[in-house]
């Protein structure tokens, strides 16, 4: 297959993975709507930043998850540093739980309970509020590296950060938040295949082989990335 065809086939999976979102995000606002309260401009780490050329990358975990931190910390986090410019991340806190409720207060179980939902909630408005991407991931690291006491993890993160506690706080603590870790939600339980693994790692919309992903993410995100002109850490790997 061309190069071209490569690259035309991968904006078509992502404009299909786009409608999805945009569809899940349109049933949220309509229902919302109908219990007084908009939430229209709420959103799920936004898949429409889609850089051309560069690698999507959909990280669905839970913040509690012994291999959702494994990941993080030891696969994405040091891909990050040496190949930025290739990818960009969606974070998608949620994992296998479950959600309940409607319109007015959504409520959730989460797999490792309800400090596991409150972290996730955290997670999300800090990947919504937080800009600087470099910063976002370094965030991200900070609580999974200790996510039993979610406030003060986010807290202490928000300082050593020096990101905006009280933005992300707010969120967390309100209907933002709530709404955030329900689309994440949205968007864990439409995926196709379904998750039976947490963290599942999607690349351009595709899964692939879990397994590879997980152990040797540099190394399948390489694969996947369709510029001729390759990185010359992804040519040492590959």
């Amino acid at each position: 297959m061309s190069l071209r065809s490569l690259r035309s086939l991968s904006m078509k999976r992502l404009s299909m993975r786009s409608l999805l979102l945009l569809s899940l995000l349109a049933l949220s606002n309509t229902s919302l709507a109908e219990g007084g309260r908009n939430y229209s401009r709420i959103q799920v780490s936004d898949e429409m930043r889609v850089e051309t050329g560069k690698v999507v990358v959909d990280l669905y975990y839970e913040v509690l998850c012994p291999d959702s931190r494994s990941f993080v910390v030891y696969q994405l986090f040091p891909a990050w540093q040496r190949l930025r410019d290739i990818f960009t991340i969606n974070y998608i806190p949620y994992g296998k739980a479950l959600t309940y409720g409607d319109t007015d207060k959504f409520r959730f179980s989460c797999q490792h309970g309800p400090v596991e939902c409150q972290g996730n909630t955290y997670h999300a408005c800090a990947a919504k509020y937080i800009e600087d991407e470099d910063i976002k991931l370094d965030y991200i690291k900070c609580m999974i590296n200790d996510n039993y006491d979610p406030v003060r993890a986010a807290l202490r993160c928000s300082r050593e950060m020096a990101v905006d506690w009280s933005a992300i706080s707010t969120c967390a603590k309100g209907g933002e938040g709530n709404m955030l870790h329900k689309l994440a939600g949205d968007r864990t339980h439409a995926l196709r295949p379904k998750v039976t693994f947490i963290p599942t790692i999607e690349l351009n919309g595709e899964q692939l082989y879990q397994r590879e992903v997980r152990r040797y993410f540099t190394r399948e995100l390489c694969k996947q990335y369709q510029d001729p002109v390759k990185p010359a850490h992804c040519i040492s790997i590959l």
